[in-house]
This record gives C-alpha cells, sequence and structure tokens, in this order.
C-alpha cells in the first residue's frame, strides 16, 4: 500500500514535475525558457536591425553645436524611425513655419462643413488662398484665413491634436519648436491629418513649394521635397518631408543668426550632407 500524500502537498508536487519537465524538455536548444528566471539559464536577445546612421550622428553632434547663432534640427528617418535632434524644444519665432498650421486647420473647417474651398475671401477664394499661402509663402493669404478661423481657435486645435509646440496666441508671435514641426509634418506623411484625403492634398501643396533655396537646393535632380519655408528679420527656416531613392525624411531647420543669408546656405548644405549619409547603401 503506498502512503496516501497529504493533500496540501499534491499541488506543489504537481508545480515541481511541470517546471522539472519543461528544464529538461529546453536542455540543448537554443530557444529560452519561459521560466528561465527561476532556473537560471541565460537570456539570448535577437539581434536588432542598426537603426543609426553614425555620419547623422555625428553632424549632429560636431556640426550643428558649433554653427553661429541659435538653432534647432530634427530629421527622421520615416523608415527606420531613428530621430535625430539638436535643441529641438527650443522655441523660436516661426516665421512663415506657422502657415502649416492655417492649412490644417482650413482644412479641418471645409471637412467639418464650416468652410468651402469656393468660399470668397478677400479678392479671391478659400482654396486660391491656401495656395498662395504655401507655395509663394503670401503673407495677406495666411493672415486672412487664420482670422477668418480664429487664430485662438487654430492653436487650440493644435493641441488638441497633440502637436504642442506652436504658438499662435503669444505676443510678437506666433512660435514653434523643431519638434512640433516635425509632429505635424509627420501626421501629413502617416496620412492622419485631418484625413488621408485631406493629408494628400497637404503634401500636395507643400511640394508645389515656389521658393527652394534650401532644403532642396543640392539635393539630386528628382528629389521630391514638400516643404515650407520661413524667413523673418534674423530668422531662416524650412521644414518638409523628403522622398529620397532609398527612403523617406522630416528635415526641420530652424535658426537665428547675424547673418540669415549665409544660414540659409547652410540650411542647403546641411541637407545635402544628411540626405546623402541617409540614403547610402
Amino acid at each position: 500500500m503506498f502512503q496516501k500524500l497529504p493533500a496540501v502537498k499534491i499541488p506543489l508536487l504537481f508545480v515541481f514535475l511541470a517546471i522539472t519537465s519543461l528544464v529538461l524538455v529546453n536542455i540543448g536548444t537554443d530557444e529560452p525558457s519561459p521560466y528561465q528566471f527561476f532556473t537560471g539559464s541565460q537570456n539570448k536577445e535577437e539581434a536588432r536591425e542598426q537603426t543609426e546612421n553614425f555620419t547623422v550622428q555625428k553632424i549632429f553632434q560636431e556640426e550643428i553645436p558649433n554653427l553661429d547663432g541659435r538653432w534647432a534640427v530634427v530629421v527622421k528617418d520615416l523608415k527606420t524611425g531613428k530621430t535625430y535632434t539638436y535643441s529641438e524644444n527650443e522655441t523660436i519665432a516661426s516665421a512663415s513655419i506657422y502657415k502649416l498650421t492655417v492649412m490644417w486647420a482650413v482644412f479641418q473647417e471645409v471637412e467639418g462643413g464650416s468652410m468651402k474651398f469656393d468660399d470668397p475671401i478677400g479678392n479671391t477664394t478659400v482654396r486660391e488662398a491656401l495656395k498662395l499661402t504655401i507655395t509663394i509663402s503670401d503673407n495677406d493669404s495666411a493672415i486672412a484665413l487664420a482670422e477668418k478661423i480664429g487664430w485662438g481657435k487654430i492653436h487650440r486645435l493644435m493641441e488638441s491634436e497633440g502637436i504642442i509646440g506652436f504658438d499662435l496666441r503669444r505676443e510678437n508671435g506666433p512660435y514653434t519648436t523643431a519638434k512640433a514641426t516635425a509632429a505635424l509634418l509627420e501626421r501629413i506623411y502617416k496620412n492622419t491629418a485631418v484625413s488621408p484625403s485631406a493629408s494628400k492634398e497637404m503634401l500636395e501643396l507643400l511640394l508645389a513649394q515656389q521658393f527652394n533655396d534650401r532644403i532642396p537646393k543640392y539635393l539630386p535632380s528628382g528629389t521630391r521635397v514638400g516643404h515650407k519655408t520661413g524667413e523673418i528679420e534674423n530668422f531662416r527656416h524650412d521644414a518638409g518631408i523628403v522622398i529620397g531613392q532609398r527612403g523617406q525624411y522630416i528635415f526641420v531647420f530652424l535658426s537665428q543668426t547675424q547673418n540669415p543669408t549665409e544660414a540659409a546656405e547652410t540650411i542647403a548644405t546641411l541637407s545635402y550632407e544628411i540626405y546623402n549619409a541617409l540614403e547610402a547603401p
């Protein structure tokens, strides 16, 4: 006759046997045991895809910090998700970069039924005013659209969308950050700005930009860049979506320097260096 085990010990016996069985099954295999914490087996981690571009990293660590004046820069490889930043939360006068938020707000109003593209505004229509706002950075058109919608409403729209950093209500504004500008552009790229159809129309407007003396200047012929420039006094900016042969990228350059003409050229040369590094095999 077998001695009857106490009832309290039976569950413990089953647990011990189960763990022992799992350990024996995994001996001699490369698969980690789910009980490795208890058995002391060594953790093994699969090799991850290398997304760090060391040439770009070097530019951000050695070149950009040594530029004259104030700079805020964000570059994101949309294929790998790797982001390179310098002073991305620095608040800086936006110049015409704020017009990106006006564009978003116009599409929001149209899709919400509060505005129509063929509505009159000034001596033209909403659609034409929006085109002029983005492609030639027409100030009168941008201000007319912003005042029609409301500066405060546009500001709150950005906050409600989680795009934090644009300030359209600040005295002597508007202001922005490189991080906020990059976030807005990424939403357009991902077709999540208002709606997929609105996002695509926004990108087409940006691709029709007529001032191309910065990000696109030295990029290979045929490279498509949907971007928005900004300049006022000592500020020179450019921010856009770069569609390369091997990937797509967001480039944002905000600057305040004593030599804005030189800063615009610096944006062009940095774009060339960074683009070539990201596109390299």
